[in-house]
């Protein structure tokens, strides 16, 4: 087995000079505070969250189509023939997102630990909502055991804040946040889908736009590359699958909006 390295904190620079000059060069001309006001360029948005979410629980093995979620969120009905918490899963990080986006609270504990409570209201106990694991956690398809004293959990998880904090070029604090929340495993589940709405906080509170995802590549292209770049980070250390990812995904997000940006109107098409 491989066990968690307190050490994997200490990396702090994952993108190049050249990789951060092309997302300032995309980012300069968003400002994206201002475009989540704009009553113009809601349905854009309406598409970015949508994918955000939807590509997020398909990360986590959810079923729903995108159909189906479609009319979850515009219905608040589970289909009978799936498992509840299937729905329960999309309408929570659903309630995450549009929390993060409209308060966009600084990153400490306590936002954290107030994020993971809407994300597993009714899938996890009430003590466990918020609240440090005290249990052992194993993830699949990996040899990595992460961490199982909650004192040792709450000491990382401080070192892990600290660093964060320290750190000046906002792409890497959003995968440093993302890598290191996914990797300590401090809550007894929904880590990963916490680590990638905590990685969009990190990215709106430096007023840049949130990461987006492609839905209609959620099957499979995105959950195989991001599932790679964690399991590279969980067994090694190794960023660069993970970077990879972020940027390639991240500049389709950006020249999204940038398109969006440019049309003096904006409408979304649904069928």
């Amino acid at each position: 087995m491989i066990t968690y390295n307190p050490r994997f904190l200490d990396k702090t620079t994952f993108l190049s000079d050249y990789e951060t000059e092309i997302l300032n060069n995309m980012s300069k001309n968003l400002k994206f505070k201002e475009l989540l006001k704009n009553n113009k360029e809601q349905s854009a948005l309406q598409k970015l969250y949508f994918d955000f979410i939807y590509t997020s629980a398909k990360i986590e093995g959810n079923s729903y189509t995108r159909g189906e979620a479609q009319t979850l969120f515009e219905t608040k009905k589970p289909i009978g023939s799936k498992n509840i918490n299937e729905a329960i899963m999309l309408l929570n990080i659903k309630e995450a997102l549009e929390y993060v986006l409209e308060k966009q609270p600084e990153i400490n504990k306590h936002s954290i630990r107030e994020i993971h409570q809407i994300l597993s209201q009714n899938l996890l106990t009430k003590e466990a909502q918020g609240g440090v694991r005290k249990i052992a956690v194993y993830i699949s398809n990996s040899d990595y055991m992460p961490l199982d004293n909650p004192h040792e959990l709450e000491n990382q998880m401080d070192k892990m804040l600290d660093i964060y904090h320290t750190i000046k070029n906002p792409y890497d604090k959003a995968i440093y946040i993302h890598n290191n929340l996914a990797y300590l495993q401090y809550f007894q589940d929904c880590n990963k889908r916490l680590a990638r709405l905590i990685q969009n906080l990190s990215l709106l509170n430096s007023n840049l736009a949130f990461l987006s995802y492609n839905a209609a590549r959620a099957e499979g292209e995105i959950i195989a590359k991001y599932k790679e770049g964690l399991i590279a980070y969980y067994e090694s250390g190794n960023t660069t699958l993970y970077t990879d990812f972020f940027v390639s995904e991240y500049e389709k997000t950006l020249e999204f909006l940038n398109i969006v940006k440019q049309k003096s109107a904006f409408v979304l098409v649904t069928s």
